[in-house]
């Protein structure tokens, strides 16, 4: 049976007698409610309602203490299982009841080391008297601990019961943690099964490329104005590209910032806003152009158009594909990165457990999320010994 309550039935005029228990007024009750009604699923409105309390308390605490924090991400932080950002550290927002012994972790981005959170908050959330209180913080390396008992490990098993005492210090220790701990102090460490290999997603992304590549649909030949022989059209696989009608190339971008990727090895890729270039980055003699790339520039407004050209690898100077990229309209932005994070990690867990990672019918999400799992893999090959 649930237990969630509308938040008009919540009970106000209780107060808490816990000390460090923060209140929550009525207007950021009804702010955090009206969050809530952009989930179908009543258990996911739910968990973005409690969320979003927690996220206020969270915010107000930190403005009156004029703590040096930043909270992200901008875009919905509220959304459940999406990780946190507090100066730079990612985070996992846990929450439970006032009477609750223990707090329920979801295990799905502690599956691969590129996705596990650096550092846990627990908080208790009063919804009948309007109150949050942060109960303490763990370390991403303490809740590997509590996993190796082996209740994690379980088949099947999909989150853990951790005790609430195991969260110490309650919010000056989550400050001290974020304003003075180094990053590097607070490590990424994957929940492992057992005689599984920590480095197994840093080689497996190769091979699960190379069978994605064949199962998508053909990606769009390019054609490069002004070159001969071989080097006459160029593939891009994100962006997604189609043609239009009338003979253009476009690319319409499934969020803000998306990840340039081409099949093929590149010797010049530009980025141009009517005719003035905004970006270039040219190969040298010795090596190409090659794998996906980070968005370089400042993020795509709504529905804005740039100019991408791409040279390949041995094609003379001037010999480019041109693609009319588009950038998202203001509904896309406002779910794109959430969806993308939501599908990396589903993405991920699937390679740590050696499943095959389902291919989405939508193409240009789908090029994105295999982009950004290949820049995943990038900083974890040069950050091998």
């Amino acid at each position: 049976m649930s237990t969630a309550k509308e938040p008009g039935d919540l009970n106000l005029r209780l107060r808490p007698l816990e000390w460090d228990a923060i209140a929550l007024s009525e207007q950021e009750i009804e702010q955090a409610a009206a969050s809530a009604l952009v989930e179908r699923d009543p258990e996911q409105a739910w968990s973005r309602y409690l969320r979003s309390l927690i996220l206020m308390a969270l915010r107000r605490e930190l403005r009156r203490l004029d703590a040096a924090v930043v909270v992200g991400p901008e875009l919905e932080p509220e959304a459940p299982d999406r990780m946190l950002a507090l100066n730079g550290r990612a985070t996992q927002l846990l929450w439970c009841s006032l009477l609750a012994e223990e707090v329920t972790v979801p295990l799905l981005p502690w599956r691969n080391t590129a996705t596990a959170p650096q550092l846990l908050i627990a908080a208790q959330v009063d919804e009948d008297n309007g109150t949050v209180r942060i109960q303490g913080v763990l370390g991403g390396r303490c809740l590997t601990e509590e996993a190796s008992q082996g209740l994690a490990m379980e088949p099947g098993a999909t989150s853990l019961q951790v005790p609430l005492a195991r969260f110490e210090g309650g919010l000056p220790r989550l400050l001290r943690w974020v304003t003075v701990l180094d990053p590097e102090a607070l490590p990424r460490v994957g929940i492992q099964k057992s005689g599984e290999d920590p480095n197994a997603s840093s080689w497996r992304w190769e091979s699960w490329r190379d069978a994605w590549l064949t199962v998508i649909p053909p990606r769009l030949a390019l054609q490069v104005a002004g070159a001969r022989g071989s080097k006459t059209s160029v593939k891009l696989i994100a962006p997604h590209a189609n043609l239009d009608p009338d003979g253009t190339a476009r690319a319409h971008a499934v969020c803000a910032s998306p990840s340039l990727w081409s099949e093929e090895p590149l010797a010049e890729m530009q980025l141009l806003r009517d005719g003035q270039l905004l970006w270039r980055l040219q190969a040298s003699s010795r090596r190409a152009i090659e794998g996906p790339m980070a968005w370089p520039i400042a993020p795509l407004w709504p529905e804005e158009r740039l100019t991408l050209r791409l040279r390949p690898y041995g094609a003379a100077g001037g010999a480019y594909a041109v693609i009319t990229l588009i950038g998202p309209n203001t509904d896309q932005l406002n779910r794109c990165e959430v969806q993308i994070e939501r599908l990396m990690v589903e993405a991920l867990a699937a390679s740590s457990d050696g499943q095959p990672w389902p291919v989405r019918q939508d193409p240009a999400l789908s090029a994105e999320v295999m982009a950004r799992l290949g820049l995943v893999h990038q900083q974890h090959e040069e950050a091998r010994p």
